[in-house]
């Protein structure tokens, strides 16, 4: 008699655990409004997120949305992804919205977790969201949009599984898993690179891959990168541009180790000096077009380094690298600057002063020169102005007073 008191107060007990942790996200997700400190707040965040992935891995996503009338839930038509979103003001006038994508081709019913913070009005209540999924059943593409009652639209996914793709990818830990998972990875990319109804979009809703557009509609970009064993850095991606509604991409191919000069190589997508670009510059002399790349290329243990190139297309024909940045008497066809892993060099295009400004480099110490890792900036800032077909070098700028620059 005692040992079946004690298997059914055993049962009881572990009943309650299991409810109780069915039922804490709840609780958390129902206070989250009341609660004043913003960091804990984001902290619940990611603590309700495992509580609903543990859930999700034994009920269905109705069952979960009939815990909370606080979350919004939406469903491919052909049942393969399903999707759960929850929200909260984080910080002033900052909401963060979380979604979990659970799908049926990256891993047996692998649950994703992403996240977006966003600007919003000031409101004494929060907003309610709504999620909604569009299958292409053609390319098997899965568009996730999140928006407000309004209409408002806040996070628009291209692809969910090109998201889950990528994520998937960073996860691995073998160069030969990372290979494997990334051929995949690049043929979904090329389907949606070779859509002329996304050709205008930066396709920011793949937040793995930078995606950039120039000013003229013409040409675009995207580029990521794996980090390899060894701190070695693989770049990937493709340069788009449309003619008469056709997109024709040009994939790119890292070659990076091969170019013995790279300030002085001319390039093309077959052999390229890869790099994650972050801006595109578009300037133009006489018949010609320049577009002039900001680029970001990793760093490894010691050095970081950032690049300005430049992209010309001529005859359907890339070509990267053209010698028009012009420093010290010298013309290179791309400039790449070297520094200390522990330092942040500033490159941005300046669209008041109509040049490309950044940070100066100097080693800690005279002894170091030629020692990148021990550059960094020295607070004084140099620059670019396109004049007459070239970048023309300008050293000591004044960032805070730029009409004496010109």
């Amino acid at each position: 008699m005692y040992k079946r008191f004690w298997l059914f107060l055993t049962l009881l007990i572990s009943i309650n655990a299991v409810a109780q942790e069915k039922t804490q996200w709840v609780t958390l997700l129902d206070s989250m409004q009341n609660e004043k400190d913003f960091n804990k707040k984001k902290f619940q965040l990611n603590q309700i997120a495992d509580e609903i992935i543990q859930q999700w891995k034994q009920s269905s996503i109705d069952e979960i949305k009939s815990l909370s009338n606080k979350l919004s839930i939406a469903k491919s038509e052909d049942g393969k992804i399903g999707v759960i979103v929850y929200w909260a003001i984080t910080y002033a006038n900052t909401l963060q919205i979380d979604w979990l994508v659970k799908e049926d081709f990256t891993g047996n019913g692998k649950i994703w977790h992403f996240k977006k913070e966003v600007k919003v009005k000031p409101s004494k209540t929060y907003p309610k969201l709504f999620a909604t999924i569009v299958d292409d059943n053609i390319n098997q593409f899965y568009n996730l949009t999140i928006s407000n009652h309004a209409g408002r639209v806040y996070v628009t996914t291209e692809d969910l599984l090109t998201n889950c793709w990528f994520e998937n990818l960073f996860i691995q830990e073998s160069d030969a898993a990372k290979d494997s998972i990334n051929s995949i990875l690049l043929g979904r990319l090329n389907k949606l690179w070779k859509n002329p109804g996304l050709f205008e979009s930066e396709l920011t809703g793949l937040n793995r891959m930078k995606t950039i557009l120039s000013d003229d509609k013409k040409v675009k970009i995207s580029t990521y990168n794996i980090e390899k064993e060894g701190f070695k850095h693989e770049f990937y991606g493709a340069v788009l541009t449309k003619t008469q509604g056709v997109v024709k991409v040009y994939n790119l191919t890292d070659a990076s180790d091969d170019i013995r000069s790279p300030e002085r190589a001319s390039l093309n997508e077959k052999k390229w000096y890869g790099a994650i670009y972050l801006d595109i510059i578009e300037a133009k002399y006489k018949d010609k077009t320049y577009y002039t790349l900001i680029g970001y290329k990793g760093h490894d243990e010691f050095v970081k380094t950032r690049l300005l190139d430049v992209l010309i297309i001529q005859n359907n024909r890339l070509r990267f690298g053209v010698p028009v940045f012009k420093e010290d008497r010298l013309t290179r066809n791309r400039m790449i600057y070297q520094y200390s892993a522990g330092a942040t060099m500033m490159m941005r295009y300046d669209d008041k002063m109509k040049m490309i400004v950044m940070d100066n480099l100097v080693p800690t110490e005279s002894f170091y020169k030629g020692v990148y890792r021990f550059y960094g900036p020295d607070f004084s800032y140099n620059g670019f102005k396109f004049q007459k077909g070239h970048w023309e070098f300008i050293e000591e700028i004044d960032l805070r007073n730029p009409k004496i620059n010109h």
